[in-house]
């Protein structure tokens, strides 16, 4: 007799919370802001919540590849949700009459790089299945650091955000199920107050380091050129960012509940939330049809619920229903292939 697996509410708790600061960090990052706690709490955002969406996808990942190779439906269906998406967004632009210099099918629009970046992710997943982890994980490292020297890395392609956040999708692949079952069986005494430190300690580490564009950093899309630093002392910093978001993903993974909540769905629904945002923000903030002026608490506590609406009601059923056609469209295609 089969029996259905249950879903992993875990990461399910943790993606919608992680979704939540996507729109969240959009909305602040698309308006002016000069209220001091809203300029942290964009900093908190972009601290981590994209690193753990590509710590999320690297860990799952396992099961997209086995034996050396990808699952072609899986790795197709990302391509054709950005090829479909990024096409979208510039005919949008172009109503709008928006037209950045660099607007082209490779240079990914908003949110889309995560896409672009993740496609290029499963491709080499077979490839890294294949090596250790002490030997990919520190070269990936390193190789981002050497690209962020580069003057030319940038957007195309988002060459720039792959290889920088590359790292957390290699470091997810390789960490085992049972070292979170181990982290995740500590007692509540111990593993809520180890939580809280790795959150005080990731904020304390840029929080009280105001010489540093932290902000510029935890974005992934700066080069060195452009942040005007030595090539040591803001590796040093890039290296202090992993560690900073990794403290981050720690805590949720301690942190978080790991039972079915009101919240689970949106979990399971966040790509559609990530996407269908997108277009909202472009409508909303890039098209200037809409300002919010962000300069007392009031203000962002509001414009965080606003987000908080948006979030749940853009992760309901029948938004949806797109993107079963478009994953049921590649897979026919992929079965007649076969």
């Amino acid at each position: 007799m089969s029996t259905v697996k249950e879903r992993d509410y875990l990461w399910d708790n943790i993606k919608a919370l992680l979704i939540f600061f996507v729109v969240a960090g959009h909305v602040l990052e698309m308006n002016p802001v000069t209220c001091e706690f809203a300029m942290g709490a964009d900093a908190f955002i972009y601290s981590f919540h994209m690193p753990a969406f590509i710590f999320a996808s690297g860990f799952f990942s396992k099961k997209y590849s086995v034996g050396g190779k990808v699952r072609a439906e899986k790795a197709g269906t990302i391509f054709a949700y950005y090829i479909i998406f990024q096409s979208l967004m510039m005919i949008l632009r172009a109503v709008f009459g928006i037209f950045p210099e660099n607007l082209s099918m490779f240079n990914p629009c908003s949110g889309l790089w995560y896409l672009l970046a993740l496609f290029g992710y499963y491709l080499i997943t077979p490839i890294i299945e294949k090596l250790p982890a002490w030997l990919v994980i520190p070269a990936s490292v390193l190789l981002a650091l050497f690209i962020a020297n580069d003057s030319g890395a940038g957007h195309y392609f988002t060459i720039m955000r792959a290889f920088t956040f590359a790292p957390y999708y290699f470091i997810g692949y390789y960490l085992s199920g049972n070292v979170i079952k181990k982290l995740r069986s500590l007692k509540a005494y111990i593993r809520y107050p180890l939580a809280a430190v790795c959150v005080a300690g990731s904020i304390c580490s840029w929080a009280l380091t105001p010489w540093i564009s932290w902000l510029k950093l935890f974005f992934g899309k700066v080069n060195n050129v452009s942040l005007k630093t030595d090539f040591i002392d803001v590796s040093l910093c890039r290296l202090w960012a992993y560690g900073i978001a990794l403290l981050m993903i720690a805590a949720l993974i301690l942190a978080m509940p790991d039972k079915k909540s009101v919240v689970a769905k949106v979990g399971q629904n966040s790509l559609q939330v990530y996407l269908l945002h997108m277009i909202l923000v472009l409508l909303l903030f890039v098209s200037d049809w809409v300002i919010i002026l962000i300069d007392t608490d009031l203000v962002f506590w509001l414009s965080m619920l606003g987000a908080l609406a948006v979030t749940i009601l853009l992760s309901l059923w029948f938004f949806g229903y797109p993107f079963k056609w478009i994953q049921k469209g590649v897979h026919k295609l992929y079965s007649i292939k076969k």
